[in-house]
């Protein structure tokens, strides 16, 4: 059985990864056969199950390098639409990486949930530039790369239920970020810094580590923050000064009841969700 983790820079690897772009290419322009060759290429590419990132993720970069590349391409696409649908649903099909292209042709989602065996997210995925949704779910990741700022365009990240210890600078400096899930890991702290996430709506954080939250935390404007199932004896003491906040939940924590108390007052009279 081939292995698509051995030898991932072989001539003959190489050699093939640029037959089975021209592949693609070609179908994207001419109708002819268009269901037939899509069918043959996007099933020559090997998928899963992964422990790490696949080397065929490689083969969707040089695709969209080679579909922006080439100037005017998308113009000359004959029912480009219909082609891209046939893609998308044909890797749907082979338990691919979910994809999803803008109309210039780069990939702004990524989606690789429930591989559960899948162990590590490469610093090369910073290629993926245009990205603006990642989702790698329900696997077993430990950490996420130090360089995800790169992606600059990045606004929703979703890695709950993995292995995650920490977060990483990089998160921090994402400016057009609005939703970070993280349920369901192993992180003990939360930087000061969050503050600097201004677009920020919604966070996730439960059922993680956490024994205290950043009074920085009250500089953002969430409308959901969901902190149940960590090991919080307190909360930021401006939290409540967050106007748009509409769900707070702080469950299955270590919050006393004097505690509990004063949280409510803390949001009396406000029209919100508070699970505490």
């Amino acid at each position: 059985m081939f292995n698509p983790f051995e030898n991932p820079f072989t001539a003959d690897s190489k050699k093939a990864k640029k037959s089975l772009l021209a592949k693609v290419r070609n179908v994207l322009i001419s109708d002819k056969n268009a269901e037939k060759n899509i069918e043959a290429a996007i099933k020559a590419v090997p998928y899963g199950p992964y422990e790490i990132l696949p080397t065929e993720l490689e083969f969707f970069y040089d695709l969209e390098d080679q579909l922006i590349k080439d100037s005017g391409f998308l113009h000359r696409i004959k029912n480009r639409d219909q082609a891209k649908k046939k893609i998308l649903e044909l890797m749907k099909q082979s338990q691919a990486p979910a994809l999803e292209f803008d109309e210039n042709g780069r990939i702004i989602t990524l989606i690789i949930d429930n591989t559960e065996c899948l162990k590590k997210i490469p610093a090369s995925i910073v290629r993926l530039r245009n990205l603006h949704k990642l989702s790698m779910c329900n696997n077993k990741i430990e950490s996420i790369p130090s360089n995800i700022d790169y992606i600059k365009h990045l606004q929703n990240i979703v890695l709950y239920a993995n292995k995650i210890k920490s977060i990483p600078e990089g998160i921090y400096r994402l400016s057009e970020l609005t939703d970070l899930n993280l349920f369901e890991n192993k992180i003990s702290e939360l930087s000061d810094k969050i503050k600097n996430l201004k677009r920020l709506d919604v966070l996730w954080l439960g059922k993680n580590r956490l024994t205290k939250l950043p009074e920085s935390l009250s500089e953002l404007n969430l409308l959901l923050l969901f902190a149940a199932d960590n090991l919080l004896t307190s909360i930021p003491r401006d939290l409540d000064k967050m106007p748009r906040l509409k769900q707070l939940n702080l469950a299955l924590n270590k919050l006393s009841t004097a505690e509990k108390n004063k949280i409510k007052k803390m949001f009396a009279g406000r029209s919100i969700d508070l699970d505490i």
